[in-house]
């Protein structure tokens, strides 16, 4: 199952928002990242500058450390 994060990517001096597209095996904090694409579907995937793709990977690893917090607070919270 893919998991999306809605981000902005920096092509040639334009911004641009894209869906971000990736799986996380549980437990892994180091997501499989399936693509990029732009609102009306369209898969940018090559066209993403290395350094762009190497920023939004780190958003997206943080987000799911971040996911994967919330999750344990809650089952924290829940088991008290």
């Amino acid at each position: 199952m893919n998991n999306e994060l809605d981000t902005y990517v920096d092509i040639d001096g334009e911004r641009i928002p894209v869906t971000v597209s990736y799986e996380c095996e549980t437990g892994e904090y180091k997501p499989l990242l399936a693509g990029f694409f732009m609102h009306d579907g369209t898969d940018i995937t090559v066209s993403i500058p290395e350094n762009e793709f190497d920023r939004v990977y780190a958003e997206l690893c943080d987000e799911v450390v971040q996911r994967y917090v919330a999750a344990a607070d809650f089952l924290n919270d829940i088991t008290e």
